[in-house]
Order: structure tokens, then C-alpha cells, then sequence
């Protein structure tokens, strides 16, 4: 199968040089930062460091620059570990596959105008509130679903599809894990999530 194919190239072959075993130490290292990035979310932390003034209003910054600051080490170990592809989307696809860059970049967009870009961040403090309004109105993790659309619109080398998926169960747990917060915090959570669907608006019918 070649590149310009109309179906999805899938290699059967993996080269010597790069097996699962070899990508060992690089899916660990994205499980522990899955496992912290989570960790540091739960009530338990939450609850301690609301105790101290200084992480009670920065410590959403804080947990931000942590986030990034050790994500970026892993992106460019994923990238060096490349290996050969399990799966190119055809040439064909490129305006399809810039189709849904563009969407999950516009949900982004939504996203953080219902949310505060700065207030998310943790430059200035959130209120603490059951949004509904904008895209929130159509789905109720946009981000998230931006998410699953940037991890999976790119051909996939051996060490990206790995991470990848371990990212993208890392998003479905997230999100388990975030509705059971918001529906103990907020009592009208149960409602809004029988209206509004996680990930994907509904297609309404005549």
C-alpha cells in the first residue's frame, strides 16, 4: 500500500531497532504524568492547599506550569522514539484532516471564552459555578473533545499511537472521574447532563 491509497496505510512490520519493550520507559513516564496531572485535581490536595493563601489563588497557575513544564520533555521523547508507522492517513484526506484541526481549534476557542482564558489559566480567580452558557449549551467537555480530534488527526509512528492511546484512556478516566466531582458538587449537574452530550452535540431531527 502506498501513501496516496484511499484507505488508512497500516504496517505489519516493526523495525528491530524499536520494539514495545523499547517504548517501556517512554509509556511509564506518560503514565506517571497521567497519574500526577490527575492527582493533583483530587479534593484531597484541593482541601490542603486551600489551607495556605498563597496556593489557594495561584495554585491553578501553578498546576498549569507544572503541567506543561513536564509535558514538553515527554512530547520531544515521544518524538525522538518515533519508530516505524502503524498507521498514515492518505494524501487525499489533508483537507478533511485540516477540517478537524480547524473544529477542535474552534472548540478551544469556545471553550475558553465560557471559561475565562486568563481564569483558566489561574491569572486571575474562578468563580466557582455551574457554567452553561456558549458551547457549553451543545457539549460539555469541549476541551476534552479537542483533545481526542489533535491526538488522533496525525499519522501515527509506533510511539505515538502507544502514547496516544494511553492519552486517550487518560481522557475518558478524566472525564469519569470530573462528572463524579460535578455532579457532587453541583445538584443540577444530573439535569444539565441528561440535556447535553459529553463530546459531540446531538444532531436534532425534524
Amino acid at each position: 500500500m502506498s501513501f496516496s491509497d484511499p484507505l488508512i496505510t497500516f504496517k505489519t512490520y516493526i523495525k528491530p531497532a524499536l520494539t514495545l519493550e523499547d517504548l517501556r520507559p517512554l509509556l511509564e513516564a506518560w503514565g506517571l504524568w497521567c497519574f500526577c496531572h490527575s492527582f493533583l485535581l483530587t479534593d484531597w490536595v484541593r482541601k490542603r492547599a486551600e489551607k495556605r493563601p498563597f496556593l489557594r489563588r495561584w495554585g491553578r497557575l501553578l498546576y498549569n506550569l507544572f503541567s506543561s513544564l513536564t509535558l514538553l520533555p515527554l512530547t520531544g521523547w515521544t518524538y525522538l522514539a518515533d519508530g516505524p508507522y502503524v498507521f498514515r492517513w492518505p494524501s487525499w484526506t489533508l483537507p478533511l484532516r485540516m477540517l478537524v484541526i480547524l473544529v477542535a481549534f474552534y472548540l478551544l476557542f469556545a471553550a475558553f471564552r465560557v471559561y475565562g482564558f486568563w481564569e483558566f489559566l489561574g491569572f486571575k480567580e474562578v468563580s466557582f459555578a455551574l457554567k452553561q452558557e456558549g458551547i457549553l449549551k451543545r457539549l460539555r467537555h469541549p476541551l476534552y473533545t479537542a483533545g481526542f480530534l489533535l491526538l488522533w488527526v496525525r499519522d501515527q509512528t509506533l510511539a505515538w499511537f502507544w502514547a496516544d492511546l494511553l492519552l486517550s484512556i487518560y481522557l475518558l478516566l478524566g472525564t469519569w472521574l470530573e462528572e463524579r466531582k460535578l455532579r457532587r458538587i453541583f445538584p443540577g449537574y444530573e439535569e444539565y447532563a441528561q440535556r447535553v452530550p459529553p463530546f459531540w452535540p446531538r444532531i436534532k431531527s425534524s
